[in-house]
């Protein structure tokens, strides 16, 4: 089962999270200014809340980067 995604896709000439969906106990943030505004990046923090994650406990995530949009 998917506990989390992240779609990141160029819009209007800057790389922008166009889709973002997580499930406990992930948890993503997404900040709306990480730099200079000629700094094209999207900076995504994943986070875990309430008890945490713990044995047993599993996470699946599905980042996509489209075209146009740099990649690391």
């Amino acid at each position: 089962m998917e506990t989390g995604k992240v779609v990141v896709e160029r819009v209007g000439g800057k790389s922008t999270a166009t889709h973002c969906y997580s499930k406990y106990p992930l948890k993503f943030i997404i900040r709306s200014k990480v730099g200079p505004s000629q700094t094209d990046a999207v900076w995504i923090y994943t986070i875990t809340y309430g008890g945490g994650i713990v044995s047993g406990d599993s996470t699946k995530c599905d980042i996509s980067v489209g075209d146009g949009a740099p990649q690391c």
